[in-house]
This record gives C-alpha cells, structure tokens and sequence, in this order.
C-alpha cells in the first residue's frame, strides 16, 4: 500500500511527555526519495538501512524508548526507511526495523527480501518477537512504534490483540488503513465475492501471491477484527497522518478514526499547499526542508519532510499546528513548479 513513505507528511511519536525541548538542530541531509531505497537494497541485498538495528544502541535520557519502524506493502526495512532513518538517528534515537511478510515461497533475490505481501497474522506474530528482543537489548520497558501503510495495520494488530499494549508507548501511524482499504475497488470486489460465494477461491487466488492485499481489503476478515470496537489499544497514544492525495490507501479518511487516545492529523488541513502524495510513480522529488526540528512541551513527533522521504524528528506538532513548515512537493510537479509553490508556501504557510 502506499509505496511512498518518502516525505510523505510527518509522524508523530506521540503525546507529550511535560519535559522541557532541547534547542532546535538543523535538518539533516538524508538520501532523496522512497525509491533511493531500493537503489540501496540492490547494492545491499537484505541490508538494515543507516543507523538501524544497532544492538549495542544505548538510549539517551532525551529519547528513553527505543522507536520500532514498520514498513509497508512490497517493501522492507532497507527500502522503507533508508531516507528517514539517518535523520533520526543523527537525532540520537534508537531505531530498529524488522523486515516481515516476506512469502514463504520465496527463496532467491529479490523475492526473498520483499515483505509486506505474505498473512498479516504471521507478520504481527513477527513484530511481537522482534520487539521483545529489542526490550531484552536495549533494557527498556517499553517501545514507540512508527507505521507506514500496511505496517499500521500489522503493528497496530500486535498492539491490540498481541500483548503490545502493554509494551507500546506511543504509536504513529503514516496513512493508515484502519477502516480498511478500498483503493481501485478492492473492497468492492471482496464484498461482490462475498455475495457470490466465491470469497474462499479469492482467497485461495491471492493465499499463494500476496495474501496481505486481501487482507488490507475493506470487509476481510483481517478488517473485521481490527474494526471491531475500533483499532486502537487502551494505554496506547495514537497519532495518524493522512493525506488527501493518497493514491494508495483510498479514501485516505480511511485513516481517520476519532477516540480520546488519538489524533488525526490531514496534512492539507494545516497548509493547502501541500501536495503530498503517495503513488509509486512520477518525476524525482525534491523537498523543502526548512522546518526547524526539536522537542515540544506539548507533543513529541517525528516527521519527513515532502513526498520524497525526507525524515527528521519532532517537527509534526510545529508543522500541524503552527503551520511553520514549507509545503510538501507533489511527485506530479516539475521541479519548476516546486520552486514556484515553495516559495508561496514560504509566505502562506508559516
């Protein structure tokens, strides 16, 4: 589902602790754009993007908990978050990232490193024991969790059903699908073959190739349990990050569930200038970066600048609602009109 973490609007890692903010540290340059991540998947097979999966990392009195990445559909830890993870980790977080979903069948390169496709039940079992080992590592009680796509439905199940409740602090979910996902009909289908009686030789078409799009599909078995009484955890602060030009997770509003835990937070809503957008498609990004990054009093983030991938940390809550940060690059502009909208967004949106 959504290919393109890349810069997509900024995650947060949750509510506030009452701690007063270091001073402000200046972006950090990282590798542009989501697809920079599978440049270095080829040249890494099966490799752990820059700064992640550290087992010695000793968490700093800043950052107390350790932050698990989860990735999205057809991709892994090295593509998913090589643009974010080295802004993070120049920030002093520990980061890690498990790679999971990978078929079963699958046993030559690039098959075998691909995840996000295989059950999410076997994924969410996956995340459960990679996050314990990381508890056992690092000597933390608990854990935050950053979602992109499939991921938040994979994490966001460990937590609900799974036991991470009781492990996870803050959860930050980019675009997720809670509701489930209806993008180029997928719900719709999985409904009509409901009615036909056909939804067990669906299954059975998909089981053998990516049985987790099926279960993404509004109406899945998969969706029912997680809609049932809601998808979020008690215990567990929730942040969702949403576009309205998704073009993967569809509507985006799939994302959007209230609850007193949560915040919901539509990109377009803070700066209607900014475009960003999740489609594996279009000219290469590039983004403004010039929003400051640091700790507030009232809510702790973690946020990528533009549809490019450009992560930092700490910078949702300046940039939803202060509106300080320039506007996110479309992937359908040219670089001609990025430069004509950043300097708009420069006047309109701080």
């Amino acid at each position: 589902m959504r290919k393109r973490l890349s810069m997509l609007p900024v995650v947060i890692l949750g509510c506030a602790l009452a701690v007063a903010a270091p001073a402000a540290a200046q972006p950090t340059a990282v590798p542009g754009g989501f697809f920079a991540g599978y440049g270095a998947e080829a040249a890494n097979p099966g490799g752990d993007p820059p700064g992640v999966n550290d087992w010695d990392c000793r968490l700093p009195p800043e950052h107390p908990r350790p932050v698990v990445l989860l990735h999205g559909t057809a991709a892994n830890a090295q593509i998913n978050w090589n643009a974010m993870a080295p802004a993070l980790k120049s920030e002093g977080y520990c980061l890690f990232a498990p790679t999971f979903g990978v078929l079963p069948t699958a046993t030559s390169w690039p098959m075998n490193v691909i995840g996000g496709l295989g059950s999410m039940y076997d994924s969410a079992a996956l995340v459960r024991e990679f996050v314990e080992k990381i508890l056992a590592a690092t000597g933390s009680n608990e854990v935050d969790i950053v979602a992109h796509s499939e991921g938040t439905l994979v994490g966001g199940y460990y937590v609900k059903f799974l036991g991470g409740a009781d492990v996870v602090d803050k959860y930050v979910a980019l675009t997720p699908p809670w509701k489930g996902n209806e993008a180029y009909g997928a719900g719709v289908a999985l409904d009509l073959a409901s009615q036909l009686g056909v939804e067990e030789t669906m299954s059975n078409i998909w089981d053998p190739i990516a049985p987790a799009l099926l279960q993404m599909a509004k109406g899945s078995d998969f969706m029912n349990e997680m809609t049932e009484s809601g998808p979020y955890a008690p215990g567990v602060t929730y942040t969702n990050v949403m576009t309205r030009y998704d073009e993967l997770v569809m509507p985006y509003t799939a994302g959007y569930v209230e609850a007193p835990n949560a915040t919901n937070i539509v990109m377009q809503d803070s700066c209607e200038q900014d475009f960003s957008v999740m489609r594996p498609s279009g000219p290469t990004c590039e983004a403004s970066n010039s929003c400051s990054m640091h700790w507030t009093r009232s809510t702790r983030s973690l946020c990528h600048v533009s549809s490019c991938h450009r992560w930092s940390a700490d910078q949702l809550a300046e940039y939803a609602w202060a509106g300080r940060c320039s506007l996110l690059l479309s992937s359908r502009a040219t670089r001609r009109t990025f430069r004509h909208l950043v300097f708009r967004a420069s006047s309109q949106c701080r």
